[in-house]
C-alpha cells in the first residue's frame, strides 16, 4: 500500500522540488514558526514578614531584613505559637 501511493505522489514531487512558484506558495502558505523567547519571572526577593504596627516592630523588622532573625521566629514573637498564644496577642486592647 505504501509503495502504491509513493508511486503515485512520485511525480507530484518531482514537479514541487522542480518549481520555484510552489515553493514561495508554500512559504507564504506556512510560514516558519519563529519561536518567541521566554520571559523570565522575577524572583520576589523579601522577608515575608510585615509589621502589624510599624513604631512597635520597627526593630523586629529591621533585625528580619538584616537577617539577624529568621522570618518565621519573627512571626512567632508577633501573632504566637498556638491558636489560644495568637488569640491573646491579636486581640484589640
Amino acid at each position: 500500500m505504501e509503495q502504491a501511493l509513493n508511486a503515485l505522489l512520485a511525480p507530484i514531487q518531482e514537479d514541487f522540488a522542480k518549481d520555484e512558484e510552489f515553493r514561495k506558495v508554500e512559504a507564504l502558505a506556512y510560514p516558519p514558526v519563529a519561536a518567541a523567547p521566554k520571559k523570565k519571572k522575577e524572583k520576589k526577593i523579601g522577608t515575608g514578614y510585615v509589621a502589624k504596627d510599624k513604631k512597635k516592630d520597627a526593630a523586629t523588622a529591621q533585625a528580619v531584613a538584616d537577617g539577624e532573625v529568621k522570618p518565621e521566629d519573627a512571626v512567632a514573637q508577633a501573632v504566637g505559637t498556638g491558636a489560644a498564644d495568637a488569640m491573646a496577642k491579636l486581640s484589640m486592647d
